[in-house]
């Protein structure tokens, strides 16, 4: 009896599973036909892209599901400031999903890698400035590439997945349990962006259908880059919201108190979701930034600051 009940139910996940995986693939597949790419099979919205022309370079490293269009407003502000700002799309991310399906963390860290030693060869200084998961590729980077990278900028780093959507339960715990889905290699994001800014929804250019791939190695970068803190020697400047729903707030409040030069940072941001390059209070967040970069603005008085 037990022995068919088992089945019974192995059936109904396997069932559920092959539904559930043709559906997505179906709505993939619209999806796509919708899309505007480029001959390089990019989305029109999501190429990397250069502004403003000084000797302080800005490397700005997007997250996962996203793309350069999230600093749209950083970028123009901070080149307004007398920086050169590079906007790099990394891979896998604003194409079709044939090509996401081959990409690795080992791509990502070549594509930021890359782009340092570029910038490092025409700039007095290069500071990596990643949202999300960015900011745990630029805390990798900055320890694999000590030489070249001057300081980071930090915003909303990806040091731990917020239970707040997943009802209490660990997100890397519930991906775990992808092996019991054989049929199913992509998953439709079903949240919306998490912003208190409504408007957010149509600046920032995402991908609504990532690949399994894609999200094993966010967990990874996840890992690596939190591990990165205790030993990276440069100065960061470490933002996050309070109310974020996909990043864990106290995760990145403790990556920030494991940093070890004098000079870094921590600021708690309220109000402000997860996309805090375009949500509200990104200006006076983005002025901060600028602040630490040129050398003003003590620990003390940045541990104290929330934007309102």
């Amino acid at each position: 009896m037990i022995g068919w009940t088992l089945m019974a139910v192995a059936g109904a996940v396997l069932g559920g599973d092959l539904v559930y995986s043709r559906a997505v693939a179906a709505r993939a597949a619209r999806w796509e036909q919708l899309q505007v790419r480029g001959a390089d099979g990019v989305r029109q919205d999501c190429a990397s892209y250069t502004c403003g022309t000084g000797s302080v370079a800005l490397l700005l490293v997007h997250g996962f599901g996203s793309s350069p269009a999230v600093f749209q407003r950083w970028s123009e502000e901070l080149a307004g400031r007398g920086y050169t700002c590079r906007a790099l799309r990394l891979p896998g991310f604003g194409e079709p999903l044939a090509a996401a399906r081959t990409v690795t963390p080992e791509d990502w860290r070549r594509a930021v890698d890359a782009e340092i030693a570029q910038l490092r060869r025409t700039h007095d200084q290069v500071w990596l400035v990643g949202h999300s998961m960015g900011g745990a590729l630029c805390a990798e980077a900055a320890l694999r590439r000590a030489d070249d990278v001057d300081g980071l900028v930090l915003l909303a780093p990806l040091c731990g997945v917020s239970s707040r959507r997943s009802l209490g339960v660990p997100p890397e715990r519930l991906f775990g349990l992808r092996h019991l889905l054989p049929c199913t290699d992509t998953l439709e994001t079903c949240f919306p962006i998490h912003a208190d800014d409504r408007a957010v929804a149509m600046l920032e250019a995402r991908d609504r259908f990532v690949p399994l791939n894609i999200y094993e190695g966010m967990f990874e970068v996840m890992r690596t880059g939190r591990a990165a803190a205790a030993q990276l020697r440069q100065p960061v400047w470490v933002a996050a919201a309070r109310a974020d729903r996909v990043g864990d707030f106290e995760a990145a409040r403790q990556f920030a108190d494991a940093l070890p030069h004098p000079r870094s940072a921590f600021v708690g941001v309220s109000p402000a979701g997860h996309v805090l390059p375009l949500d509200t209070g990104w200006r006076e967040l983005c002025h901060q930034a600028d602040a630490f970069v040129r050398g003003g603005g003590s620990v003390e008085t940045l541990h104290a600051t929330s934007l309102r």
